[in-house]
């Protein structure tokens, strides 16, 4: 990928407001995806976060894998933006947001390494901070704030503090669970530069952009191969073709093309989405996690993804590229990006809906319903909500 020069963040100040808060319009009910939207969110509210519910308490859901806390806050406060959030569905917003900023507290003083042995929290509070941003563009509460900076100062040292222990570069050749190191960082680097989208009059935007902006710098150093236009799992890893990675950065793409108008970055993502195509597979409907190929199989035991030697199409991985098509689609207005949501859509309703639950996966074409994750699921009401809200002249950022 070619070099980009660090262009100030003042530019177009206007603009990135915009970018921002989402506008206050109300766009009215969800009526795209309606039934589905409403079953996952009846199901989610009667039987998982409702006062009773015993997989919910002030702030943390049981059934998910730590993305609960950034997804239901980022649907509720958008909804808030427009009039449109009951206080009912603001209280539990306002409670994860809560948590949340409990959790980056508690890492603030004890440090990452000392909560290493607890993934499920690590993620939450790295995922969270989605939520958060969301909820200071909706409230402005100086605590959020406090909070959001909070995070970036833990986060920071990892990729620009020569003494830190646990830098990057080395993290990339680690087995990180569960996604692998190069889908972690490509999701900090689009955390970093939301920031002045979220906030584009801060002060310390430039650095903490500058931050996010370096990350992506490190990962086509470390994992990027031209010739397939694919971010690896991590460093040294089998070049197989792998969503994950490949769609976190790609959000961090968007993000830098946004902060910097450099034309750039959104050349590389798209040119990364359209080796994602190779993902999809014709049979389902879905797209796979990473390459269905023998040649790969013995790097995926390696790993520990032996779900890779099947055909793997998870709801993780379908949320995460529609969230992508439909950014994609507001910065560039080209329908194949939203027609490639509606594919991606279609499949889930399709294929992992059944009663209220979007199920965790597909495996060779027959729905695993053993596993279900809240999170996944809040994951999928959003992208349901941004999907109608572009269809009606709206944006996602």
């Amino acid at each position: 990928m070619p070099r980009f020069a660090i262009k100030s963040v003042v530019i177009l100040i206007a603009f990135l407001a915009g970018c921002g808060g989402g506008g206050t319009k109300d766009y009215g009910p969800i009526e795209n995806y309606a039934d589905l939207y409403n079953g996952v969110s009846q199901y989610l509210t009667g039987q998982v976060i409702c006062a009773a519910c015993s997989d919910y308490q002030s702030g943390d859901v049981i059934p998910d894998e730590g993305d609960s806390n950034a997804y239901y806050p980022a649907l509720v406060y958008s909804l808030s933006l427009e009039g449109r959030a009951s206080k009912p569905e603001l209280a539990v917003a306002a409670e994860m947001a809560a948590r949340e900023i409990t959790l980056i507290d508690s890492f603030s003083e004890s440090g990452i390494i000392s909560s290493l042995d607890d993934p499920t929290k690590l993620s939450e509070v790295y995922i969270g901070i989605a939520g958060l941003l969301k909820a200071y563009e909706a409230v402005r509460k100086p605590e959020y704030l406090e909070a959001i900076r909070k995070y970036f100062t833990i986060f920071a040292p990892m990729i620009d503090d020569s003494s830190s222990p646990l830098k990057m570069e080395s993290l990339m050749s680690i087995n990180i669970p569960w996604y692998g190191p190069a889908t972690i960082f490509g999701g900090l680097a689009g955390f970093f530069l939301q920031y002045p989208l979220s906030i584009p009059k801060a002060e310390d935007r430039g650095s903490i952009s500058g931050t996010g902006i370096a990350i992506l710098s490190k990962l086509d150093d470390l994992v990027y191969d031209p010739a397939r236009k694919n971010y690896r799992y991590m460093t040294d890893s089998e070049d197989f073709l792998y969503l994950y990675s490949s769609v976190c950065a790609v959000q961090g793409l968007l993000r830098a093309h946004l902060v910097t108008q450099e034309p750039g970055y959104l050349d590389q993502a798209r040119a990364v989405m359209e080796s994602m195509e190779n993902l999809f597979d014709s049979e389902s409907g879905g797209y796979l996690a990473a390459e269905y190929d023998s040649r790969y199989f013995a790097a995926y035991e390696e790993l520990g993804q032996t779900r890779y030697f099947q055909k793997y199409i998870p709801l993780s991985g379908a949320n995460y590229l529609t969230y992508t098509d439909l950014l994609l689609y507001q910065i560039t207005g080209e329908e194949i990006y939203l027609t490639r949501a509606a594919r991606i859509l279609d499949f889930i309703q399709a294929k992992l809906y059944v009663n209220g639950q979007a199920h965790h996966h597909l495996l060779n074409g027959s729905l695993e319903t053993g596993e279900y994750c809240a999170g996944c699921n809040f994951q999928l009401l959003y992208n349901i909500y941004l999907y109608d809200r572009l269809k009606k002249g709206g944006k996602v950022l």
